[in-house]
């Protein structure tokens, strides 16, 4: 049993967490407020995927209207992933220099199989502060795993994440 910010945690003998469920979280701005993560759905093992009504989520370059076209299939695509450690959902090998082999645990062992299924390559690339992210109302910019996404450098997070106080 694991103890996160998130609540209790616990697996099953083959390391599939037992009664996994989770919030799906759109990061969006309101007004002028700073962008923020907002509940858009969730999803548990009993009752899946519940989203929703689209006209409430921002898609990437701030669009409002679901995207068509390659962004509804993944066959073929690479994808740059963020990534830092926060075991067991992820964690850097030892003496390993780069490359989706060097991590280990929970989010790449996901990220592994959906490419299986779904049919796309990728690298996993951690921010160069280690961070998660954190927002500077100063420079009104983010850092960490955010501000790579936000500034392109990576496509998605492929963490935990959890929005803190």
């Amino acid at each position: 049993t694991y103890h996160g910010a998130s609540g209790k945690w616990s697996f099953r003998d083959n390391g599939m967490v037992n009664h996994p469920g989770y919030e799906i979280v759109n990061f969006r701005r309101y007004g002028y407020d700073a962008p923020m993560f907002h509940e858009i759905g969730k999803w548990n093992e009993i009752g899946g995927l519940e989203i929703e009504d689209d006209s409430r989520i921002t898609f990437l370059g701030g669009a409002t209207k679901r995207p068509m076209g390659v962004a509804n299939s993944l066959n073929g695509e690479h994808l740059i992933l963020g990534v830092t450690s926060n075991p067991p959902f992820a964690s850097k090998k030892e003496e390993c220099t780069e490359g989706m082999i060097c991590w280990e645990g929970i989010c790449p062992d996901v990220v592994w199989n959906l490419s299986t299924a779904l049919n796309f390559t990728y690298e996993f690339v951690e921010p160069a502060d280690k961070e998660f992210g954190r927002y500077d109302p100063k420079t009104q910019s983010w850092n960490g795993l955010i501000g790579d996404m936000l500034s392109q450098k990576t496509d998605m997070i492929t963490m935990d994440l959890s929005v803190g106080v």
